[in-house]
């Protein structure tokens, strides 16, 4: 029998936040019920364990596909091939990697990735938890207030996981690749503090800068200059 047991030690006091996971006995059975339906459906608060990531393993052979994420499993009965065996479908690999703005770096990778001078980690509403301020959640954010916690140890902050996407205007474009999040006509990083480069934007063709904002010459070199 397992005798686990917590030791502290220093005279600080405890603080934080403990995720309750499902039931690993209840979420076998449900699993497998997945092929028995032709439609997909979505299991939440499962806990990460190896019988887990078995069961899913023996449905992916057996044709479902399924996406684990966050306590979360994705099951969809659609022709999940992994020919390969890379554990990826086949399909998925030939999707491009998005470069919002064009610059070398991936979005998946990219602090700012519409390049709008504010960072990806604030326009995704997580931007109180980056106590540092360097565009990224970890454990260097950790202060005497607020206390970097990753239980499940997928390398993302508990706290910033259920944060929803946030698309502020509803145009269906996520408000960190969007230059005009509000839809208000003024970019933003005009509204971020930081101005604008016309030029570069244009040449760039982000979001079709042209269809947004219609500049004269004159404008541009008042823009620019001024």
């Amino acid at each position: 029998m397992s005798n686990d047991r917590l030791i502290i030690q220093g005279g600080k006091p405890l603080f934080g936040d403990v995720k309750i996971s499902g039931a690993k006995n209840a979420v076998l059975p449900l699993i497998s019920i997945s092929l028995l339906f032709d439609k997909s459906f979505t299991l939440k608060n499962v806990p990460d364990l190896a019988d887990t990531r078995l069961m899913i393993k023996l449905i992916n052979a057996l044709g479902v596909m399924t996406k684990f994420y966050d306590g979360v499993i994705d099951l969809d009965y659609d022709g999940f091939e992994d020919v390969d065996g890379d554990g990826m479908d086949d399909e998925s690999e030939l999707t491009a990697v998005t470069r919002t703005d064009n610059d070398a770096n991936p979005d998946f990778l990219d602090i700012d990735s519409d390049n709008d001078g504010i960072q990806d980690v604030i326009e995704g509403g997580d931007g109180d938890l980056d106590v540092n301020g360097d565009g990224m959640i970890n454990s260097s954010d950790t202060t005497d207030v607020y206390q970097f916690i990753d239980l499940d140890e997928d390398g993302m902050a508990d706290a910033s996981e259920d944060t929803p996407v946030i698309d502020t205007d509803g145009d269906g474009t996520n408000d960190y690749q969007d230059l005009d999040a509000d839809n208000d006509g003024i970019f933003d990083v005009v509204e971020g503090g930081d101005g604008t480069d016309i030029e570069f934007l244009k040449s760039e063709n982000i979001h079709e800068i042209d269809s947004l904002i219609a500049v004269t010459e004159n404008e541009k070199t008042n823009l620019i200059s001024g």
